[in-house]
């Protein structure tokens, strides 16, 4: 049985503006301005909307990672939080997030010409980020 959700929804819940592409008009997006609607119906589709919401819930906690609703970091985050599911339980997840700068990341991962995906090496970035932070609450 497939999951029926409302991505525009789950969006405007999380206080993210869920715009079409031909709507981007810039080299970078206004905090909470997402264009890439395919990725969060993915994320939504793959995961569930509780997915979803987290994602977006961790990238939009400072008005600089809130810029950065690119699909390859939300897919990153999607796929790392998926695969390490201790990371949800991490009393600290949020404030982790917070304390990132995922733009920094993203233009990191961009310069790495390896033949990987972007949101492949963004993924590898933001775990490092997370295995430096403190583990003590993701026991």
């Amino acid at each position: 049985m497939r999951s029926t959700f409302n991505t525009h929804r789950i969006a405007q819940e999380c206080g993210v503006k869920l715009l079409a592409p031909k709507e981007h008009n810039g080299a970078t997006n206004r905090p909470g301005e997402c264009f890439c609607r395919a990725t969060v119906k993915w994320i939504g589709t793959t995961y569930g909307p509780d997915h979803l919401r987290l994602v977006f819930n961790l990238m939009t906690g400072t008005k600089q990672n809130a810029a950065c609703l690119y699909g390859d970091l939300m897919k990153a985050i999607a796929r790392i939080l998926h695969e390490d599911q201790a990371l949800m339980r991490r009393a600290t997840l949020v404030s982790d997030f917070d304390a990132m700068d995922l733009g920094d990341i993203r233009r990191r991962a961009q310069a790495m010409k390896c033949g990987v995906p972007l949101a492949e090496r963004a993924g590898v970035l933001i775990s490092l980020h997370l295995a430096d932070a403190p583990l003590a609450a993701a026991a």
